[in-house]
């Protein structure tokens, strides 16, 4: 850490200040957090979709006017690591959109409402409660080796 007028500023404090607030609302991880993405097309399921094989997200792009997602791991990255991969998956945007929609309709419609906001309340507190466990557990674990 170098003590205040310990040396001659590049740039003033005003200009670096500034320059801080610029890259907090550009998408520099943050206190202004992640800017959203800009994007001429409307990716439904940005960041939603993985690859079962891979774990991977899938990510969007436009094929011939259409929305399709993509694996985007490498051949080399599969191949390597012994996983049967596709060379090239795509999925159609078009082709999930009906069907999430009839099961979100289903799940989150008249009756089935209230019980289904309970059974995702139920299992979020089950998964925070796992995870405080495993976490408290994992310092005794290592004491006790």
């Amino acid at each position: 850490m170098v003590a205040r007028g310990s040396h001659t500023p590049l740039v003033s404090t005003d200009l670096y200040e500034r320059a801080q607030r610029t890259v907090k609302t550009r998408g520099a991880i943050g206190e202004g957090g992640k800017a959203p993405r800009r994007s001429r097309h409307a990716y439904l399921f940005r960041g939603l979709l993985r690859y079962g094989l891979c774990d991977r997200i899938m990510e969007g792009s436009v094929n011939h006017g259409r929305i399709y997602y993509r694996c985007k791991a490498s051949h080399d990255n599969f191949s390597q690591h012994g996983i049967a991969h596709p060379t090239v998956l795509y999925l159609r945007q078009e082709s999930i959109t009906d069907p999430v929609d009839r099961f979100l309709s289903e799940e989150l419609g008249g009756d089935n409402l209230t019980e289904t906001l309970h059974r995702i309340a139920d299992a979020s507190h089950r998964a925070a409660l796992a995870q405080h466990q495993q976490h408290d557990e994992a310092p005794k674990a290592a004491r006790d080796e």
